[in-house]
């Protein structure tokens, strides 16, 4: 005959719980519910007292456009050339271990694990990318974390230009990585 395994009680679960959300960083796990009450995952989320940007709040307007030749836009930071459908923005080298994100905007929540801050916010960003014909009408996102099939969309050469002893040095983004 087999013997069962005990199973272990709900207190000492709930113990393990405990010890693995505060080891995830986490303050604490909710008191026990009845069969009736909420569940914590169901609680209404508030924002805190203090908002924070850029989570809270509504975006930032767009810069104005301003013309400054016959083909080139300027767009807060960002200088466009609709002729040659390509846009630049200065930005510095974040000093970092890990890479998620080849770069984020200024002041961006995610400088911790991106390769360049972008001197310029995310609307001006959208608005270079529209003026020079990226939409995403074509489109197709990841229908999951870690999907199989690649998003798809309009196809991107990204570069990063500076100065070198007086020379301008222009890489492609991805011989950075």
């Amino acid at each position: 005959m087999k013997r069962r395994r005990p199973r272990p009680s709900a207190l000492l679960v709930r113990r393990l719980a405990t010890v693995c959300a505060l080891t995830a960083g986490a303050g604490a796990l909710p008191p026990p519910v009845g069969p009736n009450a909420t569940l914590f995952a169901q609680r209404e989320i508030r924002p805190p007292k203090e908002l924070r940007q850029p989570f809270y709040g509504p975006p930032p307007p767009p810069s104005p456009a301003e013309r400054i030749g016959k083909d080139l836009v300027r767009i807060g930071t960002i200088t466009v050339d609709t002729a040659k459908k390509e846009f630049s923005v200065g930005g510095f080298i974040n000093d970092v271990q890990v890479l998620e994100f080849l770069a984020n905007t200024k002041g961006g929540w995610k400088a911790y694990e991106s390769a360049i801050e972008l001197d310029t916010n995310a609307v001006n960003f959208n608005v270079s990318c529209l003026l020079i014909g990226l939409d995403n009408t074509d489109a197709v996102p990841s229908k999951m974390q870690f999907d199989p099939a690649p998003p798809q969309g309009h196809p991107l050469e990204l570069f990063v230009e500076w100065d070198e002893g007086g020379k301008p040095r222009r890489v492609r983004a991805e011989q950075l990585i």
